[in-house]
This record gives C-alpha cells, sequence and structure tokens, in this order.
C-alpha cells in the first residue's frame, strides 16, 4: 500500500471569496470557486454549523452516554452528551470571518453541554478528535474526552420537549453496545469511541521529572480543607515553572495573594523561591484598586513597555461590547517562581498569552466564590464601577467563577465557612511547593 505523503504539493487554490447560494435556519448551500491546474471549478457544498460530543469518564473505568427518544428514529437510542457550538448560522459564520480557534470556542459549548444535558461539570476536559462528513456536506463534530466525579452530578437543564436519561457503562459494556446498531446509530460516534478504547494506554506518570504527582502525594498527606485538587490535570503537571491564580472578579485572589505576599515578609525560604510582580493594566484606576498590585498605564504605554522587555506575561481580555484591556505583569526574576493574580482571560483567550508556551508550565490555581457572594462583593467595594459603568459590572459579574474548574490544577473554595482558612491554606499549599523543590 502506498505511504501518505504530507509533504505533497496542493494543487487546488481557492480563486475567489464563496457565495452563499441559499440559506435556512439549520443548512446553506455554498459555492465556491477553485482553480486546478489554472482551470477554474465551481464546487457546491451543504453546510452545517458544527456540534460537540463529550466521551465522560469516571476515572473508575466507567463512560457516561444517554439514552433519548430520537425523532428520526421513532424509538429511544444510546448516544454521547452533545449539542451545538453555535445558536445560528449567522453566528457561525461570524465566526469564521474573526479567524478564532474554533477548538476553543467547541470546548466551551462542550462545557455547556455538559452541564445542562448531563448535570455534570468536567473536572478536565480534553480535545479528542474532529468528524467531518466529506466533501459535499459539511457538518464538523468536534469530540472532546471530560473527566467527572459520579457523585458531583448536579440537575439537569434540558430544553423543553428533551426526555433525556443519563447511563453509566463499564468500557467494556461500550464495545459491545456501539457494535449494535439498533441501540447506538450514530456511527460517527461508533467511530470516535473505536479510537479511543481501542488505542494503547499511556503511562500519564513519568518516572522522573513529574512535580504536578508529585504534588498530589503531598497534598494528599495534609488537611488542607479549602483546597480541592484537579488529579488528572495535576497528573500531566510535569514542571512547575511559574504559578497562576485565575478566577472571575471579586473572588478573592487579591486576598490570597496579599496572604502570601505577608508570608514571604517573615518566611525566608518563601521569599528565595517566589516572587509577586506587580501587575500592569490598561485601564483607568478605580477607587479602592489595590496600588501595591496594581500599575495602571494607557494602551500606548503598555505596548512600548512590552517592546522594550518591561513587561513578561501579557494578554488580552475581552471585555463588554467590542473593548478590551491588556493585562500584563512586570518582568521577573529569572531565578525564582513567579506568582501571577491574573483572571479568566488567560484561560479563555489563550491566543494572547505571550509568552505563548507559559501556560505550559504552570500551576493553575482557581479560586472560587458562589456568584451571589460576588455580587454582594461587588456592591460593598466599587459602588463607583455600579454607578458609573453598569455594563462593564454586568459583564464582569456573567463571568461565571466556575467556568474555571475544568482548566485547573487547583481549585480553592473561597466561601462560607472556608473563608476562615483559605488564606492559611494558601501559605501551607506554597510551603509544600518549596518542599517540592528543596
Amino acid at each position: 500500500m502506498e505511504k501518505y505523503k504530507p509533504e505533497e504539493e496542493n494543487k487546488e487554490r481557492v480563486a475567489s471569496k464563496e457565495e452563499i447560494r441559499y440559506k435556512g435556519k439549520l443548512f446553506e448551500v455554498v459555492s465556491e470557486p477553485v482553480e486546478i491546474e489554472g482551470k477554474t471549478f465551481e464546487f457546491e457544498k451543504v453546510r452545517r454549523s458544527p456540534g460537540v460530543r463529550l466521551i465522560m469518564r469516571d476515572g473508575q473505568g466507567n463512560i457516561l452516554l444517554t439514552r433519548e427518544f430520537r425523532r428520526e428514529l421513532s424509538k429511544f437510542d444510546y448516544r454521547l452528551p452533545g449539542g451545538k457550538v453555535f445558536d445560528s448560522l449567522d453566528e457561525f459564520n461570524e465566526f469564521k470571518q474573526s479567524k478564532g480557534d474554533i477548538i476553543e470556542k467547541a470546548k466551551q459549548a462542550a462545557l455547556k453541554e455538559a452541564r445542562e444535558e448531563t448535570g455534570f461539570v468536567p473536572d478536565a476536559l480534553e480535545y479528542h478528535s474532529t468528524s467531518k462528513l466529506g466533501a459535499t456536506v459539511e457538518w464538523d463534530l468536534h469530540y472532546f474526552v471530560a473527566s467527572v466525579d459520579k457523585s458531583q452530578q448536579g440537575a439537569q437543564e434540558l430544553e423543553a420537549g428533551e426526555n433525556i436519561e443519563v447511563v453509566w457503562f463499564s468500557e467494556e459494556e461500550v464495545k459491545n453496545l456501539i457494535l449494535e446498531s439498533e441501540r447506538f446509530s450514530e456511527e460517527r460516534s461508533v467511530a470516535a469511541l473505536t479510537r479511543l478504547l481501542y488505542r494503547p494506554e499511556k503511562s500519564v506518570r513519568s518516572t522522573q521529572e513529574q512535580e504536578g504527582s508529585s504534588l498530589i502525594d503531598l497534598l494528599k498527606s495534609k488537611d488542607l480543607g479549602s483546597i480541592r485538587l484537579r488529579t488528572r490535570n495535576l497528573e500531566k503537571l510535569k514542571q512547575i515553572q511559574d504559578v497562576i491564580f485565575v478566577g472571575s472578579s471579586l473572588v478573592g485572589k487579591t486576598t490570597l495573594v496579599d496572604a502570601l505576599r505577608n508570608a514571604m515578609k517573615t518566611d525566608r525560604t518563601l521569599a528565595q523561591l517566589f516572587q509577586i510582580p506587580k501587575r500592569v493594566i490598561t485601564r483607568p484606576q478605580r477607587a479602592n484598586d489595590n496600588l501595591v498590585e496594581n500599575q495602571f498605564v494607557t494602551a500606548d504605554e503598555f505596548g512600548e513597555m512590552v517592546r522594550r522587555g518591561d513587561i513578561g506575561l501579557h494578554w488580552v481580555r475581552k471585555m463588554e461590547g467590542n473593548r478590551e484591556e491588556r493585562y500584563g505583569f512586570l518582568d521577573v526574576d529569572k531565578s525564582r517562581i513567579p506568582i501571577f493574580s491574573g483572571n479568566n482571560a488567560i484561560i479563555n483567550n489563550k491566543e494572547s498569552v505571550m509568552p505563548p508556551n507559559l501556560l505550559e508550565h504552570s500551576l493553575i490555581i482557581a479560586v472560587y466564590s458562589p456568584d451571589d457572594l460576588r455580587d454582594e462583593r461587588m456592591q460593598q467595594r466599587s459602588p463607583d464601577l455600579i454607578k458609573d459603568k453598569p455594563e462593564e459590572v454586568s459583564y464582569r459579574l456573567s463571568d461565571r467563577a466556575i467556568n474555571m474548574y475544568p482548566e485547573a490544577h487547583l481549585v480553592v473554595k473561597n466561601f462560607g465557612h472556608y473563608q476562615g482558612s483559605t488564606k492559611e491554606d494558601i501559605v501551607r499549599l506554597f510551603s509544600l511547593i518549596s518542599e517540592l523543590k528543596s
């Protein structure tokens, strides 16, 4: 059999912009002129907005499937949970024009579908594959593998008319079930499951350099009640080169970083290993802003600081409307581990993060507080913002704190009875990291 030659030149070239010949609610017919060896041909295809599917595992050898009534089959069928990435073709086409990252967009849709269709919020979510129908019909399905805790199921949020039951099967049972077309009919999901279940197992834990796994062992031997481990994510973290606190507005990131800053004044070990660089932000200073933590500059000043090398880590945070804010940190001492207090945009807008590979070796600590508590804190701490910029307040509060769970290595529960111990637990956590690094 002839081997595939990836280096072969593609002789096809799109000659001009595609034309939408027909558009319905779900499908559109697209005509695209393509030039092949000097001749132009009109290629026509039917296109639908992409979808997502989730392969949800519990870490104990079980996989979640849904049992739902399908109109096209006139009967119940087993399927992978999933749904749409965009609400309309117009939204999909606008996204295509923006040249955004479709996998990141699909990942957010997968998290939403997991919560609404199954009641689970995944501990971790990894891209698996994309299924394409063919040249004349475009309807991509993006598959993700999710890790969930079976004991942490919430309520389903089903749409009107949906009849969906959540069912767990062992991997062996799933292998048998997907061979029965009368019980599991979506062939593209059969292919995705087959590739996953029959591929050779790879060891996650490295015998040499695996600081994430070592940190798991240390944390399990301690009683840090306000800190929750995301074990699967930690197992993949080979080296801790920096630490990033993430979380929505008003979850308490600054409070925890201040606790570390104070501890470093008296704990020589922490002070020698870690550093907390000043954050630089392109927005006007507000009342109650922490000037020890933050420096406020214009967008032009920020750009000049980046060009001079004064700013190391930096990223873009998308705000209400089309507004953007730039965030960064003053450059750091390379001999010490920086502690960055970021925001959710570090994860939600990864494409903007510079240096581009920094997140691969970052310990991500998500700080969580319930949305009603965040709203209460906003009322207490930022009355000027509420009065002058209600749209920004609404946008900040709509960024739910729980959204960072799947990406985090650790989650700090900064609310209720946990609040009495969060600062102490954070300092103890960094002492354990010091022990790990010694």
